[in-house]
């Protein structure tokens, strides 16, 4: 391993570290781990792609769900206690992401326990039939009620989830799109996504999507109604940046996915260096639309 590369695995190893820190923490995102680095969101991005490849959000997403994973197999906790524990506000979207990663439902790495199989193996091979009978049937009975609780688990998770109390103010606000001819300006547009979420985190009556969580459906071809289901929303916001020379325009838009219907939309035209007066103002029409 040579010296760059002994030195990007202590900066992985340090902000892994940092991050599990912080695991239950549903909106510990890009910023606060830039601000526990004491270096800044571009400097961070940079770092974080080109040692990973991957966005500085999806790094620590890859985290919380390799932890989530090593709690799946080594505690009795339940799929949804895991999900909290490890920073994921959605026992569902924590299972697709879960999925996405490791091709695996979370159930079905729970269920992978190759050395309990050989003991029950060996034990069955000693237990008399009356006893194996018993067996048989505690685990028929144990199955079904595992799946009734299952079923009804999942009838009112999606019943809360369409219910007006889930969905009336609830928003995602998803990544900007970068419009400018350097791709390497994209760490601009995070910053702006992460400040607007910042300002929209205030308002205590909304709900709020964590940036981890709208930038799995960043690139995705879903509808607005589609993404809106899988995050349990009502509203998104969305947007881009276009920077050039020493100005940024940024546009904003608000959608109500119930009806996918434009509530509103709008541009702001700033210098470079005077962009912070945009996020606050965004968040408060936001706020009042809703």
């Amino acid at each position: 391993m040579n010296a760059n590369s002994q030195q990007d695995q202590l900066f992985l190893n340090r902000l892994t570290s940092i991050v599990e820190a912080n695991l239950n923490n549903e909106n510990f995102g890009v910023s606060n781990l830039a601000r526990e680095m004491n270096i800044s969101r571009s400097n961070l991005y940079f770092k974080v792609k080109a040692a990973t490849g991957k966005s500085v959000s999806s790094f620590i997403r890859d985290i919380r769900l390799h932890n989530a994973k090593e709690l799946l197999q080594k505690s009795n906790k339940t799929i949804s206690e895991v999900a909290y524990e490890v920073g994921f506000g959605s026992p569902t979207y924590f299972s697709h992401c879960f999925h996405e990663l490791f091709g695996s439902t979370p159930g079905e790495v729970r269920k992978i326990k190759p050395a309990a199989g050989i003991e029950n193996d060996i034990a069955e091979t000693t237990e008399s039939q009356p006893v194996k009978t018993q067996r048989i049937y505690r685990t028929i009975f144990l199955s079904a009620l595992v799946f009734i609780v299952l079923f009804l688990g999942g009838w009112f998770g999606v019943s809360r989830m369409n219910g007006p109390e889930q969905n009336e103010l609830s928003i995602v606000v998803l990544p900007f799109k970068n419009l400018s001819d350097d791709d390497a300006n994209q760490y601009f547009a995070d910053g702006i996504t992460e400040d607007i979420l910042n300002n929209l985190y205030w308002i205590t009556s909304l709900r709020v999507v964590s940036r981890t969580s709208s930038e799995l459906v960043q690139n995705s071809e879903l509808t607005v109604r589609e993404i809106a289901k899988q995050l349990g929303v009502r509203y998104i916001l969305e947007g881009s940046v276009r920077k050039y020379a020493d100005k940024v325009r940024i546009n904003v838009q608000l959608i109500d996915a119930k009806d996918d219907d434009h509530l509103w939309s709008d541009y702001y035209d700033r210098q470079i260096d005077n962009v912070i007066d945009v996020q606050g103002k965004v968040a408060l029409l936001v706020a009042n639309k809703l």
